[in-house]
């Protein structure tokens, strides 16, 4: 779809740091980023965004259709109890689309996302809900063991590490080496066993750029995770839980904190710009223990192995 998502625009009005633009439009960033985080370099979010946006639209032409059918059996009965049957609604001619347009929210949120990505007719090449939250289930089996690569890169720069072992390199031989020698037969990996390091070099090359943020909501019990059948419309307003300014504010607060201190023990810079008026959140771990120390200073003598 040729479209990708601004990161550090989307960054300012999910922490409050600009206003919308159109009605809307935070909720939709919200789930943009939230697919983002699972699927960077991808047109997944634009995907997430026009679905999102799909709801917003039909959610809005109920609320025109209820009030043009509130307003007619009033007219013809005052007195009477008013129901409205929504799949009463007038078929979707040229006509109908007119009065769809005077809308202003109907307007806005079609020019700015449909009209930009090819038009409504791009939904075609998207998942449906259930579908995509199906999906995003997977993704999180997929991927969350680069959240056991953070885990040990943070902690190697808290609790006074020899600046560069906290690569990368080193992340995965301290995943790999505890296990390695378990054995597993071909296809199938043993339950405790860790994945080999073509693998966790694999993922967390995929999401290198995204990898702190499953790391927030695998371990730290933040939920930035995508779920478009969760997305309540309750007449004029989108609610994608929890899109509360604050929690988000703490979200990024905490990206912000890890990949900080992680570039300051010799790490890479962040990849994603957190404003500095938004507070750093610390993330507490807990310092090695002897048995990990051991697998620590195994690195030296045995790193190659894993090329193996």
């Amino acid at each position: 779809m040729g479209i990708r998502l601004d990161l550090e625009d989307s960054v300012k009005l999910l922490t409050g740091e600009r206003k919308e633009r159109f009605e809307f439009e935070r909720a939709i960033r919200l789930v943009e980023f939230q697919t983002w985080i699972y699927w960077p370099r991808t047109d997944k979010p634009n995907s997430a965004g026009m679905v999102a946006s799909a709801l917003i639209l039909e959610a809005i032409e109920d609320d025109i259709f209820c009030s043009e059918a509130d307003a007619v059996q009033r007219e013809a009965d005052p007195d009477a109890l008013v129901s409205v049957d929504l799949t009463n609604k007038p078929d979707a001619t040229l006509s109908r689309i007119s009065v769809l347009r005077n809308d202003k929210r109907y307007r806005q949120l079609h020019d700015h996302i449909f009209a930009t990505r090819g038009g409504l007719i791009k939904l075609l090449y998207c998942p449906t809900p259930e579908e995509f939250d199906a999906e995003v289930s997977k993704r999180q089996e997929h991927v969350k063991i680069v959240a056991d690569l953070i885990d040990y890169r943070l902690r190697h720069a808290q609790h006074g590490g020899t600046a560069g072992d906290g690569n990368i390199s080193h992340a995965v031989f301290f995943k790999w080496w505890p296990t390695h020698d378990v054995p597993s037969k071909r296809g199938v990996t043993p339950q405790n066993k860790s994945p080999t390091p073509r693998t966790l070099f694999k993922r967390s090359g995929e999401l290198e750029c995204s990898d702190i943020f499953i790391y927030l909501n695998e371990r730290c019990q933040y939920s930035q995770i995508p779920h478009i059948e969760l997305v309540e419309v309750e007449r004029t307003r989108l609610i994608p839980a929890p899109s509360d300014t604050d929690e988000l504010r703490r979200f990024f607060g905490a990206y912000a904190y890890i990949a900080e201190t992680i570039q300051a023990h010799g790490g890479e810079r962040p990849f994603v710009s957190v404003p500095a008026t938004v507070p750093r959140v610390e993330i507490s771990t807990l310092p090695f223990t002897p048995t990990e120390l051991q697998t620590i200073d195994a690195y030296a003598k045995n790193y190659t192995k894993m090329s193996g």
